[in-house]
């Protein structure tokens, strides 16, 4: 390949290309059974010496810790060393991050803090969590935020994820005193929390029987509520409010959620619970790996009153009914769901009506469905304003809109089942392509108000 003519390319193709490497940037997996063979043109194999064999054992001590969840693949390793020995200079790596940093992501993710060598360094994962390339600070500032003519300049400066994910309990001590001896908390906008050893991670209860495994499960969740003992989240609660510039939070287990997220009925409590002036700060929540989010209880978000943003992923059966947002959100992104409850709207609307004409008052679209880009068997009905007058339209709209929470924008990806197969929107978010809907199985009706 010509790479000084592929560099030349406008930046919209190249950042389409780099959007299809869905942030791997090498051929190497841990996703498949066998890691893929390298290709003899790019590989940078050592030859075999004593000295070689002593550098490539230092290198293997140095990042270890990033490879111990790939144990059943022992050659991962030797074979991403042969990358990562240049890749990181890549010319071709270079501009991918710069114009991942200049679209705040979009391409590979955000940049994690890591800890190397006994060296704070900054580097990217993969959706796989295997660490592709890594920098110094100075060399991210001097390779990609220096001379990136795509940033503005409120957009040249390091923003950094503090993901616990990627960090043992050391890497979290010695990242934390990194930033308080350079004064360098200001670059943290995410926070990942995390927990390797969550007793009630990935365990689903029966709900569907008896009311012994919701006794269990609410007992549990009383539990989370008085029970915080990792001191790892405790450090990290200890210092949040250092992180003037956070952003965004995520948890990935189902104690951290009940404990620091979901505050219903809780009170302020410092050193157990994130303290109201970082919850302000706070516009994005990310939910990730919960079996049950709303079962047998209610999902509080209200506390969080700047928040803007929730995504739900892998969180099991959703019950919409049961979430409760804080005012100002206005984007809700479910993914990855074995259920999902929508708000309910039907009976409200079917009352709000009169008797004669609850029969007639939907219409089959075409026209909007083309829009919606769905799957062809849905079908999609709107009000029939023919026999709804202007005031009780109008009315309808609000009740949509109110039940709807007020959002203005709704994703949902790959849902296993919608309850009653049917889903209620309100038409504002459909002219304006601000509802999007992808692979959500046994979906027949929309309706759109």
């Amino acid at each position: 390949m010509d790479v000084v003519k592929f560099l030349s390319l406008p930046v919209d193709i190249r950042k389409n290309v780099y959007f299809q490497l869905d942030s791997r940037l090498t051929e190497i997996s841990p996703s498949t059974s066998n890691v893929l063979t390298l290709n003899d043109e790019t590989k940078v194999k050592l030859e075999d010496s004593k000295k070689n064999y002593d550098i490539i054992n230092a290198l293997k001590s140095i990042f270890k810790p990033y490879f111990t969840m790939f144990d059943y693949l022992p050659m991962l390793m030797d074979d991403w060393l042969e990358y990562a020995i240049w890749l990181r200079y890549d010319s071709i790596i270079l501009d991918c991050l710069r114009i991942n940093h200049a679209y705040e992501g979009d391409l590979l993710g955000s940049l994690d803090m890591i800890y190397l060598d006994n060296k704070f360094r900054m580097g990217f994962f993969d959706k796989n969590c295997l660490l592709q390339v890594w920098y110094t600070p100075k060399e991210y500032t001097k390779w990609i935020l220096d001379c990136n003519q795509l940033l503005d300049q409120d957009q040249a400066t390091i923003n950094i994820r503090f993901n616990l994910e990627y960090l043992k309990s050391r890497g979290v001590k010695n990242c934390i005193h990194h930033l308080k001896k350079k004064e360098l908390f200001n670059i943290v906008n995410e926070l990942t929390l995390y927990l390797e050893d969550d007793e009630n991670y990935g365990v689903l209860i029966d709900h569907s029987s008896n009311n012994d495994n919701k006794k269990k499960l609410s007992n549990k969740v009383i539990d989370y509520k008085t029970r915080l003992s990792s001191p790892t989240i405790t450090m990290i609660l200890q210092n949040i409010d250092l992180m003037k510039n956070l952003k965004k939070l995520s948890v990935k287990n189902e104690s951290l959620f009940q404990t620091l997220i979901n505050l219903h009925g809780a009170r302020d409590n410092p050193g157990k619970i994130i303290n109201s002036l970082t919850r302000k700060r706070i516009n994005s929540i990310e939910v990730k790996w919960i079996p049950n989010i709303t079962l047998n209880r209610i999902a509080d978000f209200s506390r969080w009153e700047n928040l803007k943003e929730i995504i739900l992923d892998h969180t099991g059966d959703i019950d919409l009914n049961q979430i409760i947002l804080p005012y100002y959100c206005k984007k809700i992104i479910i993914k990855n769901a074995n259920k999902l409850v929508w708000w309910e709207i039907m009976d409200y609307l079917f009352y709000s009506v009169e008797k004669n004409i609850r029969n007639s008052m939907w219409n089959s679209d075409n026209v909007v469905k083309a829009k919606l880009k769905i799957n062809p068997n849905v079908k999609v009905s709107v009000l029939n304003k023919q026999v709804i007058d202007k005031d009780t339209v109008n009315r309808l709209k609000l009740i949509t809109q109110t039940k709807c929470k007020l959002l203005n924008y709704i994703f949902l990806s790959n849902i296993q089942q919608v309850s009653d197969r049917l889903i209620i929107v309100p038409e504002t978010m459909i002219n304006s392509r601000r509802i999007k809907i992808f692979q959500v199985k046994n979906l027949q009706e929309i309706y759109i108000v």
